[in-house]
């Protein structure tokens, strides 16, 4: 039994260019290494003395805190963190108006179906609705139970107080 603790990490690769970039040069090297694990550790402590000799460089002594800049380590500049502010803003807005619109489905889903379910409790009481009547909106209120139901489970989740 092995007793020695093995620690794991997981990466994501989110740039597809790049993701791209990373498995043509997997694909050229597979020969050369056991699987794919061991070329990206190989490829990691590459990375880490690069970025090391970087900072001692940058720095005149590895004792000092790091003044390279993460962001140009990662091929990032100001521009480019505006341009993603940007762009997050952009989506903000996009889902907002989203979200909005899904308020308004919801909000009509919720009344023809508030209607049905009094129509048919109207039929099962041997009532039939006059068609005038459910035009004129008089089945669409929320029957008083769900009411409560929905009351109760935003104050559950903190939708309400």
């Amino acid at each position: 039994m092995n007793s020695q603790f093995k620690v794991t990490h997981t990466i994501r690769v989110y740039e597809s260019e790049w993701a791209m970039k990373l498995d043509a040069l997997i694909q050229r090297v597979q020969d050369l290494y056991r699987n794919k694990n061991d070329f990206l550790v190989v490829l990691l402590k590459l990375g880490y003395e690069s970025y090391i000799a970087a900072e001692k460089t940058a720095n005149g002594s590895a004792d000092k805190p790091a003044s390279v800049s993460m962001l140009n380590v990662m091929g990032r500049d100001e521009g480019t963190i505006k341009e993603l502010g940007a762009q997050i803003d952009e989506l903000s807005t996009y889902m907002t108006t989203q979200f909005r619109h899904m308020n308004v489905n919801q909000s009509l889903y919720r009344r023809i179906l508030s209607s049905v379910y009094n129509m048919m409790l109207a039929q099962i009481g041997g009532k039939m609705p006059p068609p005038e009547q459910v035009e004129q909106g008089f089945f669409d209120d929320l029957p008083a139970r769900f009411e409560k139901i929905i009351v109760n489970l935003e104050k559950q989740y903190g939708l309400k107080t």
